[in-house]
């Protein structure tokens, strides 16, 4: 809220955003003490009480509860624990999300308007979910019936400051879970763990802006005309790119995000061409390319199809081209659909053929001569 020069608003954060926190609670590090305390609860197998003390005492150094849980948090997984709360964060949203309009979880969750932060509802919610959700492997079969089961929770839950032992805790997630069991199905051809979750792409949108030679956002393969053309340069620029994003040297790794706009007016002609809202993410708008695979009348796996190929029978040298085939992936992203294609970093120069590409900014452009000694000289 002060004028720091960060790059990224407080209000966009998704605690503020949502209102689960207010914007000084993040410079407190509030956001923090939610994951720990959500954390310990989930690895540690017992929710434990809502309280300092007790997340001093897992914080203390040499304490038996410190010990119990960094114990249980090696033997669960970090990396697996942070796939799953990210999941899960990407589900409260579409929950959000459905019907539409989009609505705020404080929003939903609290019959009457209030401006307060309600971190410790929000610990019961994502408590809550994670035990149907992974625990259980279950999914969530009708977003717009969950929505309405928490609609005004905050009636049907002890949200008084008095309920933080870890009884109190129990009896309000068993009540969520109760509200939204019936709405849930068996999970099928669910990945948790290996694909980008709605939160990893959100954060490379964002860090786009500050990283502009490292992320290449594009809103798709067809024209922004009335005809809606293919675009016969677009696949050939897209290798471009990725092999431009590949010279920035050997430590730096990269993303190309396909079904995302970074100019306004292509986002306004876009809802205006399909029919659709964009989803904000800080200064660039999400539109899919669920609308692109429609129009070209074929299922989103042959045009996934389309871009993998393109990608496969041209002249990118190895091992890049192996290495970006192999992370590619279509990311749901609340139904609109994104392509995430990796950019692993590389130990030697790539090429499309015998054409070299950098990344300047923003922008993918050849180098020959000199130039391709200079980008030599990197690795």
């Amino acid at each position: 809220m002060s004028r720091h020069g960060y790059q990224v608003s407080a209000a966009d954060v998704f605690w503020v955003r949502h209102g689960i926190l207010r914007s000084t609670d993040l410079r407190d590090a509030m956001d923090e003490q939610c994951v720990a305390d959500i954390a310990a609860s989930v690895v540690g197998g017992a929710i434990i009480a809502r309280s300092k003390d007790a997340l001093d005492q897992i914080y203390t150094e040499g304490s038996s509860e410190s010990k119990r849980i960094d114990d249980a948090l090696t033997s669960y997984g970090a990396e697996r624990f942070a796939s799953e709360l990210k999941y899960l964060i990407g589900e409260i949203e579409a929950i959000c999300e459905k019907p539409d309009p989009p609505t705020k979880l404080r929003s939903l969750l609290f019959s009457r308007q209030t401006t307060n932060p309600f971190q410790a509802l929000f610990t019961v919610i994502v408590i809550a979910m994670h035990e149907l959700l992974i625990g259980e492997d279950k999914q969530i079969a009708d977003y717009s019936a969950v929505q309405d089961a928490l609609s005004n929770l905050d009636k049907r839950v002890d949200t008084s400051r008095g309920s933080t032992s870890p009884d109190d805790r129990r009896k309000n997630v068993d009540t969520v879970k109760g509200l939204i069991s019936p709405h849930l199905i068996p999970a099928e051809g669910r990945t948790l763990y290996d694909d980008q979750s709605a939160t990893d792409i959100d954060g490379a949108i964002r860090r786009s802006d500050i990283e502009a030679p490292h992320y290449e956002l594009k809103q798709g393969i067809l024209r922004l005309d009335e005809q809606k053309q293919m675009d016969p340069n677009i696949l050939d620029r897209i290798v471009e790119t990725l092999c431009g994003i590949a010279n920035n040297g050997p430590e730096r790794s990269g993303v190309l995000l396909l079904g995302v706009a970074d100019k306004v007016a292509d986002v306004s002609r876009i809802e205006s061409l399909y029919g659709i809202s964009a989803r904000k993410v800080g200064r660039k708008g999400v539109v899919g390319v669920r609308r692109e695979a429609d129009q070209l009348n074929e299922s989103v796996e042959t045009y996934f199809g389309r871009i993998r190929d393109a990608i496969a029978n041209s002249d990118l040298s190895e091992p890049l081209k192996a290495a970006v085939l192999a992370g590619m992936s279509f990311n749901d992203y609340f139904g609109m659909g994104i392509i995430v294609i990796n950019v692993p970093a590389q130990k030697t120069v790539s090429t499309v053929g015998e054409r070299v590409f950098v990344r300047r900014g923003d922008s993918t452009v050849e180098v020959t001569g000199t130039g391709i000694l200079d980008v030599a000289r990197r690795f």
